[in-house]
Formats: structure tokens, sequence, C-alpha cells
């Protein structure tokens, strides 16, 4: 099922107890028998708890998806490779949500196979984001792009405009992931 997941011209095969992403890194799947700590905490970072009533379903055992990168691999196609072997193993099995270390935020299953059938840019799932603030002015600010050798974002807005906050956060989540480099402001 990778495949079906993988952005274009990434391939992949299985080698040595594990599966092999060209130009990428070799992946490994291991399975833990003990729930994730501090689950919700790293729900609280992602976007879905904002957009929706979606609730993080209860776990007992997680699948740890391992991928150590070739010398050399560009970060942020690891972290694409990393949301194509999530999701697949998500379609593959009974997984009810994904926990992305680099951004310390946990997506529903839901949310991660829409994304990915969707076509959004994976960024919006690894990179988490902590809110903070005063009553009259929220600040959303990044957690993971340091991760792919980025500095972390911050966006200030009136907190009337959460809607529109958010959504020009997560366009320049996937702009600044885009060029490669952060902006200078």
């Amino acid at each position: 099922p990778f495949a079906g997941h993988a952005p274009e011209l990434m391939k992949a095969a299985v080698e040595g107890g594990g599966l092999v992403i060209a130009g990428v890194g070799k992946a490994r799947l291991v399975p833990q028998k003990v729930a994730l700590p501090n689950a919700e905490a790293a729900f609280r970072h992602g976007i879905t708890p904002l957009i929706s009533d979606e609730k993080l379903p209860a776990h007992a055992a997680r699948l740890d998806v391992e991928l150590v990168p070739e010398v050399g691999a560009a970060p942020a196609r690891v972290m694409d490779a990393l949301v194509a072997l999530t999701s697949a193993a998500l379609q593959a099995s009974s997984g009810v949500a994904v926990y992305f270390a680099s951004g310390d935020v946990v997506h529903p299953a839901t949310y991660v196979l829409a994304a990915v059938r969707d076509r959004l840019p994976r960024g919006w799932l690894w990179v988490g984001f902590e809110l903070g603030g005063t009553t009259a002015q929220l600040t959303l600010t990044s957690i993971g792009l340091t991760k792919v050798g980025l500095k972390e974002l911050r966006l200030t807005s009136a907190r009337k405009d959460i809607g529109a906050a958010i959504e020009t956060y997560l366009d320049l989540v996937a702009m600044v992931l885009a060029r490669g480099s952060a902006f200078p402001d």
C-alpha cells in the first residue's frame, strides 16, 4: 500500500526486514504493547481540535514507524516518506491515530488519511503548533520545522481572526517547506 500514498517518483522495496525507500532511507515497523504517553497533549498540538469536534480515540498499543535517513537525504523528502509510510500503515491496520515526533503532534487516523487522499501539504501533518497569546491576541508557534533545518514560525493575529490566522499559518508552513528556507523575519 506504500506506493498508493507515496509522493510521485518515490520508490520502495522490501529488503532485510525493512522497507528501503530510494533516496530517502530505510524504514521498519515496530509494534509496541503500550499506549503513547502524553497523547492528549500532543493531540492539542494538531489542527484537529480547532477545526472539528473529533476527539482522540482511545488506544492501548502502538505501531512505531522508524525511518533512518540515508546520508544526504533531503529532510523534507524524508518527512514526506514518513507521512506516506504512516498513512499506508493506517490503511493496512486498525490504527486510530498518528503521532509525529517531529512536531509532537497527534492526528486522528481519519484526518491523516483525508489529508493524504486530498493531497494537502504533508507538512500540515508533521508540523505541530503551540497556541498562545492574550485575550485580545492569538499566537501560533510551529513545532517541528527545526527538524528539517528551518526556523520555527510564529504568527500573531487578533483573536477574533482565529479562522484566518489558522489558514494563514498552514499556508506559511507549506510555503516555507516548499522554498526550503526560512523567511527573513
